[in-house]
């Protein structure tokens, strides 16, 4: 597949089910909502909604997904969901780009870098999450792109910066490094960047909605890129510890008939 990152979208974890709490308050003539909270867990269920979408190949649950999160927003205005808005533009992008429809992937992964962009006061993590998002625009920015991709690189270096142990922006750093081609000199760093991914947690804050994607993903690009670089031991060991930590991951799975 094409595009910077776009493999990594395809990772799947438990089915659950999506809902929104909310209460309504009866008018004569209409129904208001008064309020609503983002579910727990909601990274995960971003996910499992994907993996239905792709499965039946109708953008029906992340659809769902997205008018909630929109409705919730628009009621409280909260940073953490315009971050949760952005990360599922990247799989409605990538579910666009898997149906072979580039120009409806673009303008949803378009819709996620201008959202992320909005976000004042960005964090580590938002600046990695923009960096992604910006890296899997690339593929449909012809000339343009190499600028879009100095962008990408200079909020994955604000992210960093912010939070030299963050999972998630050694991650991208590592994905971006790993899809540049070697002739603008990627690939030198993919190896150091995922290391220290796997050697960090997965998140800081103790809540159920703060962000703890990265580990999964670094350990899919790094066993790729040892068997880029024909180097099948290596490939092997992380390959063994990546599907032992993610058994129901779809993409580790999908490598296994290489080393069987």
């Amino acid at each position: 597949m094409k595009g910077i990152i776009t493999v990594l979208a395809f990772f799947i974890t438990s089915q659950t089910n999506f809902a929104f709490a909310e209460n309504k308050l009866m008018t004569s003539k209409s129904i208001v909502i008064s309020s609503f909270n983002l579910p727990k867990d909601i990274q995960s269920k971003i996910k499992d909604a994907f993996a239905k979408d792709m499965v039946s190949k109708n953008l029906v649950e992340l659809n769902q997904i997205a008018k909630n999160l929109k409705i919730l927003y628009d009621n409280k205005n909260e940073k953490l969901t315009l971050y949760w808005m952005s990360y599922l533009q990247f799989y409605k992008a990538t579910y666009y780009l898997e149906i072979e429809d580039e120009d409806l992937s673009e303008e949803e992964i378009d819709k996620g870098v201008n959202w992320m962009s909005e976000i004042k006061d960005k964090n580590s993590d938002d600046y990695a999450l923009l960096s992604m998002l910006k890296g899997f625009s690339t593929q449909f920015k012809g000339f343009r792109a190499m600028f879009v991709g100095i962008s990408s690189g200079n909020d994955i270096d604000k992210a960093l910066e912010l939070d030299g142990q963050n999972i998630r922006a050694h991650y991208v750093a590592g994905a971006n490094d790993f899809y540049r081609p070697e002739t603008f000199g990627g690939g030198k760093k993919v190896e150091s960047y995922l290391l220290k991914a796997l050697s960090l947690q997965n998140k800081k804050v103790k809540s159920p909605n703060s962000p703890s994607w990265g580990k999964e993903e670094s350990y899919y690009i790094l066993i790729m890129f040892y068997i880029r670089k024909e180097k099948m031991d290596l490939a092997q060991k992380y390959f063994d510890l990546g599907i032992n930590s993610y058994p129901q991951s779809y993409f580790l799975n999908r490598l296994s008939e290489k080393f069987n």
